[in-house]
């Protein structure tokens, strides 16, 4: 009996040392195996503990920040706006995405009866929000000009691709541009049933003056709650755009990353940067 209490401590102490023995790296790399094996979920949650554990991860943050957003869609608050939507379960594959909504006899898509426009923004102001905010707070722990990430062809179910600093810099203006968009969006008074929606879609005598002129209210702002934050995510987008162009027009012709510079598009890209220059100087 005295070597089963004897031996009993020394087993839960060996446990809790392998337990304890588990490192970031450790929880990226299973969290890479299981992106590769196209377990979402699994990759979130390893990418999850190595950022709890490492809070200033580069790597760990910036796969944290694609499982978030990746394996949304499969979560409560995704399913459910999707549900809400309509959207057949069957075919919700992030990989593989066959899921339609509903279609009239026509094939034009037909949201639920009673569905309201302002509904479908406060769901996502609610829901997705958080994970884009989140998403784009995690890429910003890549500091490091000289970052570099390559992924392979079974993480990204394409091809191989490799990110540097540029290409974070984009992605953090894309989802702050995603923020700006939700706040802006929630902030309008949407009150309105999407029968209506439709109906303006679908019949081509019905003008945008006569969907005013029956709903007056409609895209004047129903709060002004976010416009603030809604003018910072605007700003911030636009500098991490500036600083992104910057870096990858600097890169060496024969870099290949994720985002590459276009000879092509050179004057297009600097008009954009005109564009978004005037707008936050307004």
């Amino acid at each position: 009996m005295k070597t089963r209490y004897v031996l009993l401590p020394a087993l839960l102490l060996a446990v809790s040392q392998g337990v304890q023995a588990q490192t970031c790296d450790d929880f990226v790399s299973q969290g890479r195996a299981f992106l590769a094996a196209t377990n979402l979920a699994a990759a979130n949650n390893c990418f999850s503990n190595a950022v709890a554990l490492c809070p200033n991860n580069p790597t760990g943050n910036v796969f944290y920040a694609a499982t978030r957003l990746l394996s949304w869609p499969s979560g409560a608050a995704g399913s459910n706006f999707f549900n809400r939507l309509g959207v057949p379960s069957a075919g919700r594959d992030i990989y593989n995405w066959t899921a339609q909504l509903p279609a009239d006899t026509n094939g034009q898509p037909q949201l639920p009866a009673g569905l309201d426009a302002a509904e479908l923004t406060a769901l996502l102001r609610t829901n997705l929000l958080t994970e884009i905010i989140g998403a784009e707070a995690n890429l910003a722990k890549v500091t490091n000009t000289n970052f570099v990430l390559g992924l392979t062809s079974s993480e990204t179910r394409t091809v191989a691709v490799t990110l540097d600093y540029g290409d974070i810099k984009l992605l953090r203006a894309m989802l702050q541009a995603a923020e700006y968009f939700t706040y802006t969006v929630y902030s309008w008074n949407l009150d309105l049933q999407w029968s209506a929606i439709y109906t303006f879609h679908t019949n081509s005598q019905y003008t945008i003056e006569q969907l005013l002129s029956e709903h007056p209210s409609l895209l004047k702002f129903a709060t002004t709650n976010d416009l603030n934050a809604a003018k910072l995510a605007f700003q911030n987008a636009a500098d991490r755009y500036f600083e992104a162009s910057q870096f990858i027009r600097n890169r060496p012709a024969s870099v290949v990353r994720l985002f590459n510079y276009d000879d092509g598009e050179a004057g297009s890209e600097q008009k954009f940067r005109w564009l978004l220059a005037d707008l936050t100087n307004s």
